[in-house]
């Protein structure tokens, strides 16, 4: 027989059947619903709020993106070309694979950006909405599986890595992806296949990495496996989900380009990305990772002991937490990017089963006197669970930031936004300085930006020439496509001759290639800052180069 929360429901009989009908059961001791989720969102969104006030800017590189690109949905609505990244695969042909995070982003991007003439503060707010929202429902997921003390373990939240806090601080699709994965989790418990479906299409729209969607039917479909359970119900919530997403990506502005940009992201930039790619996709070292997960592996240590040591047998919801835990722990260790989403799902898992441990020890029905006990117990429980969470989220509150400052990059964009070419292109030392450069002046264009796959794929050769050249290689050989020949040179004129820029935008930390350009007078001429410049000055946070026009052969992308 499958373990049932003896104790939490008055009939035992009445539990299995509810577990059998809806796959779990909701947790009828406890708060209300409504005051349950309302006092989870405020635990999520406090703790986010915390986070986003250590630093007057947007937490990450991308949210600057995220929040432009949101910005100018009235404006643009969905673009099919992005003239903003020049040598990469979107300038003609765009896919925008966050459009549906862009449209609710919207709304309090303008708003702040009505109320303050900035959008920040709006970037900040929906990232706090939407780890209230995630609390809330994590919260409304334990509750319907019939965890006791539902707000304890939302509060154990609080003591997942400090990685997981300050990758949700970023503007990025996961804010409204996770909590997603988490209302699918909550439709399947509650056998609502076609809302699921529905909420399958939302996920395609909202974030490209669809794949994580069906995810979460399938891990609850081989834990009924596992547990021997019926499977009609699992394949019902399985092909919802498919289905649901399926449409989404047919019934998407960018049909049908979006699918080969799906595997573009997932196999080329992704999963099977290459060396040279953000970190996010790069795995964690072992002992780190360890480290920051400690103690929310020690909650899911603990709680295995004690499950062990139950006599009800794991049904197929308790398998498929397992699995889903499991899952998302291997693409963590793939990529570090699913620290975003592996906590929440282990914790789900440990209090899984520690919701058979509390129904063993509680028995069928709870005293009065006890139920006053428990209440104290309750009480002083949520205290001193409090501090580990309150240390992790003040960590994470000293350790946001972003690469750059973007208060000394604003007045070099200003600058050449007041005396540049409207269009000109501009070479930029790294491909992650771009969405800085693209929230503060879209009157430019840029060379790389957003992932080097973008351009790797389109021009292999002028990746090439673009990383000998920032790192200041050039004059370097580059690799030629035909080894009959020999192999062609990167030089820093191709700045001027293949990319075809107008001006150079370099950050204190390429100070190789920042002397460089400073040496080639004939070539490059520093206009910001304007103050003379000698080799025993110190760089300054960002410098502004003139390309100056030449006769040079251009050489081929």
């Amino acid at each position: 027989m499958s373990g049932s929360p003896t104790g939490v429901l008055s009939s035992a009989t009445r539990e299995s059947s509810r577990v059998q009908a809806a796959g779990a059961a909701p947790n009828a001791a406890g708060p209300s619903r409504a005051r349950l989720l309302l006092s989870a969102g405020i635990i999520g969104a406090a703790a986010m709020l915390v986070v986003q006030s250590g630093t007057p800017w947007l937490v990450g590189n991308d949210s600057y993106y995220h929040l432009r690109m949101a910005s100018m949905l009235p404006e643009t609505g969905f673009p099919s070309h992005f003239p903003w990244l020049h040598w990469t695969i979107f300038r003609d042909d765009f896919v925008s694979h966050h459009h549906g995070f862009h449209a609710l982003l919207a709304a309090p991007a303008l708003v702040s950006d009505w109320l303050t003439d900035d959008l920040i503060l709006g970037g900040k707010a929906a990232s706090v909405i939407g780890l209230g929202i995630t609390a809330a429902l994590f919260a409304a997921v334990l509750r319907q599986l019939g965890v006791p003390h539902p707000l304890l373990w939302t509060l154990l939240l609080t003591w997942a890595p400090w990685h997981f806090w300050m990758r949700l601080a970023y503007v990025r699709a996961p804010i409204a992806a996770l909590p997603l994965l988490l209302g699918a989790l909550w439709l399947i418990l509650r056998n609502r296949p076609f809302l699921l479906g529905l909420m399958g299409f939302v996920f395609a729209q909202v974030y490209a990495g669809v794949v994580l969607f069906p995810l979460v039917p399938f891990a609850m479909l081989l834990g009924r496996a596992v547990a021997r359970e019926p499977l009609g119900r699992g394949l019902v919530h399985l092909g919802a989900a498919a289905f649901g997403v399926g449409a989404g990506l047919i019934v998407n502005p960018y049909f049908p380009q979006n699918l080969r940009f799906l595997w573009v992201q997932l196999f080329e930039t992704g999963l099977g990305s290459p060396a040279e790619v953000g970190s996010e996709w790069k795995p964690y070292d072992a002992w780190f990772l360890l480290k920051i997960a400690l103690p929310i592996l020690a909650v899911w240590v603990v709680s295995l002991i004690a499950r062990l040591r139950c006599a009800s047998r794991t049904d197929g919801v308790g398998f498929g937490l397992l699995i889903l835990n499991l899952a998302f722990l291997a693409l963590t260790i793939h990529a570090r990017r699913f620290i975003e989403y592996w906590p929440v799902f282990l914790l789900l898992n440990a209090a899984e089963w520690r919701r058979h441990v509390a129904a063993e020890a509680t028995g069928a029905a709870v005293r009065a006197g006890r139920a006053a006990s428990s209440r104290a117990i309750h009480t002083a429980a949520l205290a001193l669970l409090a501090a580990p969470g309150i240390a992790t989220i003040l960590m994470t509150r000293a350790a946001v930031g972003t690469t750059y400052d973007p208060g000394r990059l604003r007045p070099a964009m200003a600058y050449l936004e007041r005396n540049s070419p409207a269009g000109a292109i501009v070479f930029t030392d790294d491909w992650d300085l771009f969405p800085y450069c693209f929230y503060f002046n879209r009157h430019n264009r840029y060379v790389v930006g957003l992932d080097p796959v973008f351009t790797m794929t389109k021009y292999p050769q002028l990746w090439e020439r673009y990383r000998l050249i920032t790192r200041g290689q050039a004059p370097s050989p580059i690799h030629a496509t035909d080894d009959s020949r020999p192999p062609d040179v990167a030089r820093l004129e191709d700045i001027r001759d293949a990319f075809e820029a107008g001006y150079v935008l370099v950050a204190a930390d390429h100070r190789k290639l920042y002397e460089q350009l400073h040496r080639r007078s004939d070539v490059f001429r520093r206009v910001y800052p304007a103050e003379p410049w000698n080799d025993a000055d110190a760089i300054p946070a960002f410098s502004v180069f003139e390309v100056l026009p030449g006769d040079g052969a251009a050489a081929a992308p």
